[in-house]
């Protein structure tokens, strides 16, 4: 089957007048366009024309009374239908001299296949019609980035930057060759270049929200953390104005909160973690990571709530239960550090980790004898653990522990 890189940039506009006996969608799509829309009203045919710009319109099946070929004619009046290629499925007997092939054909940017196709028989009749469309630079291009692709992959980054800069030098309107090199000029520790790549992702598509979370991690990396700052914020602007999806909004701002807690911006912080979850509200992994960042900053108060919600959203998890247990035991709350563990210990009972906090908790709570208990269950699942049998060792020597923290 033939077809070419560049289509999965193309919008196809499809249009079934009425159930055809061959749906031809699947077989557009199996060439990789990036979009593929049916209609099967044919007056809609104009307007979702303007509004998606297709690079293809397909007119297959059942069109009467109106035909393919008087589609094409109305389209060709509109400005915006002017000069979208069109291809018309249509029956053996049209391709007779005088037929309606030669009047299709007379349109310009047309042509007409005879049904049915199979999906080399339809791909010949749409590449045979765009390939004189097509930016042979471009479709270079997108093979370099394929290549550049596989040499990352296998630790090749310094060649693999090199063919992505081929890439860009072909066709410099390639947003995802500009990205891919910055996230490896970044890589290499070239962050001048990086955010030089990155700057002209932007230039080419300033709606990008990728380009945007990257550039901000590049400043992130650098330390330009109110750079990084503001960049989040650009993006979450560009987020409300492309109606993003909620989800996507949420990860900007669970970024951009990360970010002001590092600078101990607190208020700030609390209130972009708060939109991260008002966009995504019953996402448990997203309460997990607000209740870790909020601890990994000693805040362990504030990452109470965060991990309850986790843990009301799913009851199952085990590692937000550990995780909530070390805030209460942080703030002395041995009592509920407990009570969580064991609900915890009842799901995973061979867990060793867990028995070794466990442990920790009892000790600070001045319960030596339940602690040194748990430490002997968690030596015999693992012999080699380390931190449990120097922790037993100080218990059983009754000398005091001094520092030793949780393994989660």
């Amino acid at each position: 089957m033939q077809t070419r890189r560049v289509f999965a940039d193309y919008i196809v506009l499809l249009v079934v007048g009425s159930p055809a006996q061959d749906d031809p969608k699947p077989l557009i799509e199996a060439m990789g366009f990036g979009r593929v829309e049916a209609v099967g009203r044919v007056e809609q045919v104009a307007e979702l024309i303007r509004q998606l710009r297709p690079r293809l319109v397909v007119a297959a099946g059942g069109l009467a009374p109106q035909s393919g070929l008087e589609l094409l004619v109305q389209a060709r009046q509109d400005e915006a239908g002017a000069e979208v290629p069109f291809l018309i499925v249509g029956q053996p007997a049209d391709l007779e001299p005088g037929g309606l092939a030669e009047k299709v054909t007379e349109a310009g940017l047309a042509s007409l296949a005879a049904g049915p196709l199979d999906q080399d028989r339809l791909a010949e009749a749409i590449v045979g019609l765009l390939d004189p469309l097509i930016d042979q630079d471009q479709e270079e291009s997108y093979g370099l980035v394929a290549q550049a692709a596989r040499r990352a992959s296998r630790g090749q980054k310094e060649e693999a930057a090199e063919l992505y800069r081929q890439a860009v030098g072909l066709y410099d309107s390639n947003v995802s060759a500009w990205l891919e090199l910055g996230s490896l000029l970044s890589e290499l520790d070239r962050d001048e270049e990086a955010e030089m790549a990155y700057v002209k992702a932007l230039e080419v598509n300033s709606y990008s929200l990728k380009t945007y979370i990257q550039l901000a991690r590049l400043y992130e990396k650098r330390q330009d953390t109110e750079q990084a700052i503001d960049v989040l914020r650009q993006a979450q602007a560009i987020a409300k104005v492309i109606e993003a999806s909620g989800r996507a909004k949420s990860k900007i701002s669970f970024f951009l909160g990360q970010v002001e807690l590092r600078l101990t911006r607190l208020a700030e912080a609390t209130e972009s973690f708060q939109q991260a979850i008002q966009d995504n509200p019953d996402d448990a992994q997203l309460r997990t990571a607000i209740g870790d960042a909020y601890a990994e900053k000693g805040y362990y108060a504030q990452s109470e709530p965060h991990y309850q919600a986790a843990l009301e959203i799913n009851p199952d998890l085990a590692h937000v239960l550990n995780r909530l247990a070390i805030a209460y035991r942080r703030q002395q709350k041995y009592d509920k550090a407990l009570n969580l563990y064991a609900r915890a210990r009842v799901r995973h009972p061979e867990d060793d980790h867990l028995l070794f906090n466990m442990a920790r908790t009892h000790y600070q709570a001045g319960q030596p004898a339940q602690a040194k208990a748990l430490l002997k269950e968690a030596l015999a699942i693992r012999p080699g653990f380390k931190e449990a049998r120097q922790l037993l060792g100080k218990l059983e020597s009754n000398t005091r522990l001094v520092s030793l923290d949780e393994v989660e």
